[in-house]
């Protein structure tokens, strides 16, 4: 079924380049074709039926925004600490490879958010998140103000450290730390949650999956648009930030039950809680 596998890997993460090498000799003794390339240069343009990323969530978010719009599905392997959206560590990758290249296994489609970045009328970018887009207040310690509008009604002006917009996937993330709810991933709803409100609503509105979330940040200092924690952008007076759906879906290969999200829940939280 995968005959030309990509192998992403996170030179920060310790034996990732090891583990890299040991996968696609592995792959290679199948007589499949199959490249590796480090996280922050893939290749262009991305040929493959298969992504094995090696890493953690963070490898995780960057693979799926170059994956998703061209349908690939990703193999997540955890070599990180949580691992929230990993399916295998190394080991266990080694012993199911087989099978999953057959074809077993199954495809979780998780929604993503589409954001765009105008600036005096014009586009000045357009990005794509798995788990959040985040108007932040930047490294100033001082509050900012994020007018919020939901389908072209006026919503409220946060007052604070910012705001997220997170999709089902990010709940788990940023959102989970602003105390936001918990979703199940494959809901196609979206988070609004504020930061460290400050006299101001204070609580997270989820919306439905077609709703169009405008936003105008207000500061004395320059705020920033974060995308899925590593995208950075320096907002300037006037700038309009647009969150909706997007139309891709990150397409995560998984030998789990379908209902692993519900047994693994806790656990995964406890690990976290472990490690601080």
């Amino acid at each position: 079924m995968y005959r030309k596998i990509g192998i992403v890997f996170q030179p920060r993460v310790r034996n990732a380049a090891h583990w890299a090498t040991v996968v696609r000799q592995r792959l290679s003794g199948f007589g499949l074709d199959a490249w590796v390339a480090d996280v922050a240069f893939p290749p262009e343009p991305l040929e493959a039926d298969l992504i094995i990323s090696l890493g953690g969530d963070g490898t995780i978010l960057a693979v799926a925004r170059v994956a998703a719009p061209l349908g690939i599905p990703i193999l997540a392997v955890n070599l990180g600490r949580l691992g929230f959206m990993t399916e295998f560590d190394p080991h266990q990758l080694l012993e199911r490879l087989p099978d999953l290249l057959k074809g077993d296994g199954w495809v979780e489609r998780r929604r993503m958010l589409a954001a765009t970045l105008t600036r005096s009328g014009s586009t000045v970018r357009e990005l794509l998140a798995l788990n959040d887009v985040v108007i932040s207040r930047g490294s100033v310690a001082r509050v900012i103000r994020v007018r919020t509008c939901v389908d072209g009604a006026y919503l409220t002006t946060y007052v604070g450290d910012g705001v997220i917009v997170a999709t089902a996937t990010g709940s788990t993330a940023y959102a989970l730390a602003a105390d936001g709810p918990i979703l199940h991933p494959e809901l196609p709803d979206i988070l609004i949650t504020p930061i460290n409100p400050h006299l101001s609503f204070d609580r997270t509105l989820i919306v439905p999956g077609g709703a169009k979330i405008e936003m105008e940040a207000v500061a004395d200092h320059q705020p920033f648009l974060v995308v899925d924690g590593q995208e950075h952008l320096p907002l300037e007076q006037g700038d309009l930030v647009c969150a909706t759906l997007s139309p891709y879906t990150a397409n995560l290969l998984r030998w789990q039950p379908r209902n692993y999200f519900y047994s693994s829940l806790l656990r995964r939280l406890r690990g976290r809680e472990s490690e601080l």
